[in-house]
C-alpha cells in the first residue's frame, strides 16, 4: 500500500486490513489514512472522509490523484457539512483521527451510524489524550460493545466493535438466586440436592 503521511507501517497494515473488509467507510481526519482506505475501496465501496482544514482536503485530493485512485472511490468533505451529507448512511468502519478536540464529539455523533458487527477505530491511542477519548467512547456505549482491541498488531490504533445492545440485568433476581447460592451466607448442608 502506497501513501505519504503520519502513519506507521503497523498503522497502515491495520487500516488496510479493515479497509479491505469494509463495505462502507467513514473517517474523520484526512491524509495517509484516506489514501490507504481509498485504495482499499477500489471497485468495492466509497470512503466518506471528513476534514476541518481545507488545505488537508486539497493535499489529500492531490495525493489520491497521484496514486490514480478514481474519484468514484471517495468523497472528501468539509467537517461542518459532512454529517448532513452522509445522513442516514450506515458504515462498516469508522476511523477517528483528525484534530484532537473534535475526536470525541465525532465518535459520539457517529457511533450509532456504525453497523452491528462494524468497527470504530481510533488513531494515536498510545498517547494518553487519545486513549482517554477511546475509553470515554467505550464507556458511553458500553451496552453496545462487542469486542475491544487495544493498539492492534503493534499499531497506534485501537478499536471497538458494535453489537446489538445488551443492557445489564440483575442475574441474581432473574435466576432466583438466594443469598446462600451466591456465597453471601453459609449454604444448608443438603445444598447439592437443592440446586
Amino acid at each position: 500500500m502506497k501513501y505519504v503521511g503520519d502513519l506507521s507501517k503497523y498503522d497502515a497494515t491495520v487500516l488496510e486490513k479493515y479497509g479491505k473488509w469494509s463495505g462502507q467507510t467513514l473517517e474523520f481526519g484526512m491524509g495517509a489514512s484516506t489514501q490507504i482506505l481509498a485504495q482499499c475501496s477500489v471497485n468495492r465501496c466509497k470512503v466518506w472522509s471528513m476534514e476541518t482544514d481545507p488545505n488537508w482536503i486539497a493535499r489529500t485530493k492531490r495525493n489520491l490523484d497521484i496514486l490514480g485512485v478514481p474519484p468514484s472511490c471517495y468523497m472528501l468533505m468539509d467537517y461542518d457539512l459532512a454529517l448532513t451529507q452522509c445522513d442516514g448512511a450506515l458504515f462498516d468502519l469508522i476511523f477517528v483521527d483528525g484534530i484532537d478536540e473534535e475526536r470525541f464529539p465525532f465518535a459520539l455523533a457517529t457511533f450509532q451510524r456504525l453497523k452491528y458487527g462494524g468497527w470504530m477505530l481510533f488513531h494515536d491511542t498510545r498517547r494518553m489524550p487519545d486513549l482517554r477519548t477511546f475509553l470515554d467512547v467505550l464507556l458511553a456505549f458500553k451496552d453496545e460493545v462487542g469486542d475491544v482491541k487495544i493498539n492492534m498488531d503493534h499499531s497506534n490504533i485501537s478499536g471497538i466493535q458494535r453489537k446489538i445492545a445488551e443492557p445489564y440485568y440483575d442475574w441474581r433476581v432473574e435466576e432466583s438466586r438466594t443469598d446462600w447460592m451466591i456465597g453471601a451466607e453459609e449454604p444448608p448442608e443438603n445444598w447439592p440436592e437443592m440446586l
